[in-house]
């Protein structure tokens, strides 16, 4: 059984709609057993927590507070490399906006820390919290940040 870890758990992003300040898109990784269809960034990130508390990885490093009820697990979070999906289904994955490569290594200060890579231009850019993230997807879908 291969455990997850930065190098094999890279969540693509496929954004395929943004409304006013709405993006919504597909997430696909060899972490995930499916796709998954994502309304709004909000609930990406909910969903994205859950996987990662499914599978312990990456660890948060405490846990002060919380937006989903105790005990609820992700269904979307694969036990394994093995029952995740292919890779092949992650890299045919693209956006009709725009397609990114995320990683998150870590999760400190309730918060996530690690890379972003626009596949439409070669700089990888790192961040070190959820909002600056979100920054940087401002900067790249709207040309400015709110």
């Amino acid at each position: 059984m291969a455990a997850f870890n930065h190098n094999n758990s890279t969540l693509r992003v496929c954004i395929d709609s943004v409304k006013g300040r709405t993006i919504s898109g597909r997430v696909l990784s060899r972490r995930l057993t499916e796709p998954y269809h994502f309304p709004d960034l909000n609930s990406f990130v909910l969903q994205m927590e859950a996987v990662f508390d499914a599978q312990k990885f990456p660890q948060a490093y405490h846990r002060l507070r919380t937006f989903l009820p105790a005990g609820d697990k992700s269904t979307l979070a694969a036990e394994d490399l093995a029952s995740g999906m292919s890779e092949e289904a992650v890299n045919a994955g693209r956006g009709e906006v725009a397609t990114v490569e995320l990683r998150v290594m870590s999760r400190r200060n309730s918060t996530w820390q690690g890379t972003v890579n626009w596949l439409d231009s070669s700089v990888i850019q790192e961040f070190s919290s959820y909002l600056e993230l979100m920054h940087i997807a401002d900067e790249k879908l709207f040309g400015k940040s709110v």
